[in-house]
């Protein structure tokens, strides 16, 4: 698969190239969606894409295992961060987290808040604790009390998550205080359908296809819509989904 990706990226970089000589010798130097492409040291592909002019404003992608769509956007009001996350990269997101900072003094300036779809989320957590479980356990420190009662407190959220049941269709809520609770609003779905249409056309672009590639990027234009849709929620102080 990862063999697949690479050589449909090298084949989409000779077009570019071809198409970016092309484009020098008439005069028409135009940026490309393969330029907003980049492989980082592990291997990773990445994809920045500016939202209008500001260099702040953006929308970022990296697939490593699980992908992850980060949008960065400042108004005159706050600063949002949202994070799309795709645990088992069949292009269907299962975590949404929301960021968002006031800049206009409230009395919480800044609010958090994670909606889960699905089992995917949890299963991640369990995968977690599991880890850090074994870390734990290391023959170097497993003796030493304070790592002794760590392990015991993991064992019981190992325990907490395991007799956690969501099913595939589950949304709602997600806080270390409350864990997982159900809220089939209106309004989350259609956070989680924003979140698949701007996911999904990202993946459209990586897909490698050099007609693709070649094109002016116009992510953050064409789907502004969902991208006003995740920046504007307002992450309540507890539980429920707000917007202004």
């Amino acid at each position: 698969m990862r063999a697949e990706r690479i050589l449909a990226f090298f084949v989409g970089f000779l077009c570019c190239c071809m198409i970016s000589s092309h484009a020098q010798t008439s005069g028409e130097k135009k940026p490309t969606y393969f330029e907003q492409i980049s492989i980082d040291p592990e291997g990773h592909v990445c994809y920045l894409e500016r939202i209008g002019k500001s260099d702040l404003n953006r929308i970022e992608y990296r697939a490593d295992g699980k992908s992850e769509l980060e949008i960065f956007f400042e108004s005159d009001t706050a600063r949002s961060n949202v994070r799309l996350t795709d645990f088992d990269n069949d292009g269907k997101v299962d975590l949404i987290y929301v960021m968002r900072e006031s800049l206009k003094g409230a009395k919480t300036p800044i609010r958090k808040v994670d909606y889960y779809r699905g089992p995917q989320y949890l299963e991640h957590l369990k995968r977690h604790f599991k880890h850090a479980l074994v870390t734990a356990s290391h023959p170097l420190i497993k003796n030493r009390p304070d790592e002794q009662e760590r392990a015991k407190q993991i064992e019981k959220d190992i325990a907490r998550l395991n007799s956690l049941k969501i099913s595939e269709q589950e949304i709602g809520t997600y806080s270390q205080e409350d864990s997982f609770t159900e809220s089939p609003s209106a309004a989350i779905q259609e956070v989680f359908a924003a979140s698949d249409t701007l996911n999904s056309a990202v993946r459209t672009v990586l897909s490698g296809d050099f007609r693709v590639l070649s094109k002016t990027p116009e992510i953050t234009s064409r789907y502004n819509v969902e991208i006003n849709t995740l920046v504007s929620i307002d992450p309540p102080l507890r539980g429920s989904l707000g917007k202004k």
